[in-house]
C-alpha cells in the first residue's frame, strides 16, 4: 500500500509540472497604462519586470538594433478563460491562459508595443523604422 501512495504522489507531481509549463511569470492588464513611447529596456524592466522571453534581436539596414521582448499579460476572466475552465479546469484557466505582447526596441528605446496576435501587420514595419 505504501508503494501505491508514493506511485500516485509522483504521478501527481509530475502531472502538475507537464500541466503548467506555460505559466510563466505575468503581468496585470493595467499595468500596460504605465508603458510609454521612448521607456528604454531598463526603465520597461522597472515597470514590468523581467520579461517572460525575448522574442529576438537584429541590426537592420540602418545600422539599428532592433529587439522583441515578450510579456504575458493577466487581462482578467474573458470568454477564453471561460471556454478553458469548461475544457480543462479552473486551475488550468486561471494559471494559463493569458495573452502575449510583444515589445519593440530600436536601439534601447521602446518604439511599438501590441499585442502579439497583431504580429502580421507589425512584422513589416519593425524592419525599418526612420526618424525625420
Amino acid at each position: 500500500m505504501v508503494k501505491l501512495d508514493k506511485k500516485i504522489i509522483a504521478f501527481l507531481g509530475l502531472s502538475a509540472i507537464l500541466m503548467f509549463p506555460a505559466c510563466v511569470r505575468k503581468i496585470k492588464a493595467r499595468q500596460l497604462a504605465d508603458v510609454s513611447m521612448g521607456m528604454s529596456k531598463q526603465e520597461l524592466r522597472n515597470e514590468l519586470g523581467e520579461p517572460s522571453t525575448i522574442r529576438g534581436a537584429m541590426i537592420n539596414a540602418f545600422d539599428q538594433t532592433i529587439e522583441t521582448w515578450e510579456y504575458m499579460v493577466d487581462e482578467g476572466f474573458n470568454s477564453k478563460k471561460l471556454a478553458a475552465m469548461t475544457q480543462s479546469g479552473y486551475f488550468a484557466a486561471k494559471y494559463c491562459y493569458n495573452d502575449a505582447y510583444w515589445f519593440f526596441f530600436c536601439n534601447n528605446k521602446l518604439v511599438k508595443w501590441c499585442k502579439a496576435g497583431d504580429w502580421e501587420t507589425t512584422q513589416h514595419e519593425i524592419k525599418e523604422i526612420r526618424f525625420r
